[in-house]
């Protein structure tokens, strides 16, 4: 479910203090399998599922078409019929109907993302098979979000991941990517059931199981046993998941009426404080970071051209009046749970580096410190870094 938003205080005089630290929902990775790291993630002949994101954007911005790509195939495979089973238990119903009122929650705005990538609506079923449409679910493993993407698959891919935001969990960035990473394995693959396995497998792994000579076939794969477990059921997992989708009514579940609210775009000055936004503007608690789950505290990031969110559009005016007024920005120095540093710049330092060693990505870095990319750093500058309060003091960066 989604994280519980604060009470909202009924007047301008009652602003809370900050919102609750946004702890993650933990998920098992046998329910919740991941998105691999692949050794040669962003090797091949066609263009890497990053150079896809970049297309995929070029492609929105010039009206141009992708290729659509084609529907994924249905099957009369016995194991889809066995997954579908599973929905008729008591003990999974609970969970699975509220996963089923996050989907009509959050369909529209992922499923947007699919057609403007041309890769077919149904591969939300494999989100729903990653994270039961929870949008802060994450795996032991530390795979995070609708589409359970690893901390160096969102470093390898450039996703955002600072103090302020992780863009794994974010709902437009992370199903961009995940868009784009599956029209790479459909490519790679030329067929759907094979392209869903390596994102779970690893599209290494699997090429080279069939240039050992593995047939080329998901269920002829799955039927040797030349599949690990979890990637075996993945599939039909995913296949169960549409059915159920396309006729929750027919396993005992109500599918809820697809949300269809209007949102707009905000672009939140820095170090906006969330809750006293809301309130001086007599919105609900929890508005804005409700629909921008990416959002780790009760501010928006540090970016000195701001942070722009999805807000319900019925808010949207009364949001812009307080953000121009400047009235609900917080300094530096009184924020909760994220701390400003000033790093002097060693020998031999790089921005990755510094990234790595504050587990922040480059576009943060190079936001906060007005940065171009490729800039190099000289030694004895002087960069700014936030991190959480709970990150571990470095004396020598």
């Amino acid at each position: 479910m989604l994280i519980p938003s604060p009470s909202f205080a009924q007047d301008v005089g009652d602003i809370p203090d900050s919102y609750p630290t946004p702890t993650p929902i933990p998920m098992t990775d046998q329910d919740f399998p991941l998105l691999p790291v692949d050794a040669d993630g962003i090797e091949g002949d066609g263009l890497s599922s990053r150079e896809l994101m970049a297309a995929i954007a070029d492609a929105q911005a010039e009206r141009i078409d992708l290729p659509t790509l084609p529907p994924i195939p249905e099957t009369t495979h016995p194991s889809v019929d066995e997954f579908l089973a599973e929905y008729r238990l008591k003990v999974t119903h609970d969970r699975t109907q509220s996963a089923l009122d996050r989907y009509g929650q959050w369909r529209e705005r992922l499923a947007g993302h699919l057609r403007r990538a041309n890769v077919p609506e149904d591969l939300l079923a494999l989100a729903f098979v990653e994270s039961l449409y929870n949008p802060r679910a994450v795996s032991k493993s530390d795979a995070w979000g609708f589409w359970q993407i690893l901390p160096a698959t969102a470093r390898l891919h450039k996703l955002r991941r600072d103090a302020f935001v992780d863009a794994r969990f974010d709902p437009d960035d992370a199903t961009q990517f995940a868009a784009a990473y599956l029209r790479e394995l459909y490519d790679q693959f030329g067929d759907w059931y094979l392209a869903m396995a390596a994102y779970n497998l690893g599209k290494g792994d699997l090429a080279r199981l069939i240039e050992s000579g593995a047939p080329k076939d998901f269920f002829a794969l799955r039927d040797r046993g030349l599949l690990r477990k979890e990637t075996a059921d993945y599939v039909p997992k995913i296949l169960a998941a549409r059915r159920l989708l396309s006729d929750a009514a027919k396993y005992g579940y109500t599918l809820p009426k697809i949300a269809t609210a209007s949102t707009a775009g905000l672009t939140l000055r820095p170090l906006t404080d969330l809750m006293r936004l809301e309130t001086l503007a007599g919105v609900p608690g929890g508005t804005v970071r409700d629909a921008n789950p990416e959002l780790r505290t009760g501010y928006a990031p540090a970016d000195p051209g701001g942070y722009a969110v999805v807000v319900p559009a019925e808010y949207a005016d009364a949001l812009e009046r307080v953000n121009l007024a400047e009235t609900a920005t917080a300094p530096w120095q009184d924020l909760r749970g994220v701390r400003r540093m000033e790093v002097k710049v060693k020998a031999k330092m790089t921005l990755y580096s510094l990234g790595r060693l504050y587990d922040t990505s480059l576009p943060s870095l190079r936001a906060w410190n007005g940065l171009t990319e490729g800039a190099e750093l000289s030694r004895g500058q002087k960069l700014i870094v936030y991190v959480a309060d709970d990150y571990p003091e470095i004396s020598k960066p």
